[in-house]
């Protein structure tokens, strides 16, 4: 299940193709990467980090690459504006 910070840069197609890949390999990405940011492209994960701006930048130049936080959507704190 993706989650907050999911971003699409240019290619849609290739986005979408991320999120299903993120989607498919949760639980292996959850026990490695648990509380921190993954970026997934093109089949694998390109970079992690627990600061998503510096993941971002990292990124910068890839097109449609999906940024992720791991957790579980029960784990997310949600703000009621």
């Amino acid at each position: 299940m993706c989650v907050a910070m999911a971003k699409a840069r240019g290619e849609d197609q290739q986005f979408l193709e991320n999120h299903a890949w993120y989607d498919a390999h949760f639980e292996d990405l959850f026990k490695e990467y648990h509380g921190q940011y993954v970026a997934v492209n093109r089949g694998q994960v390109v970079g992690s980090s627990k600061d998503v701006a510096e993941l971002a930048r990292k990124t910068h130049d890839m097109t449609g690459v999906l940024i992720a936080k791991v957790v579980r959507p029960e784990e997310e704190k949600h703000y009621l504006l």
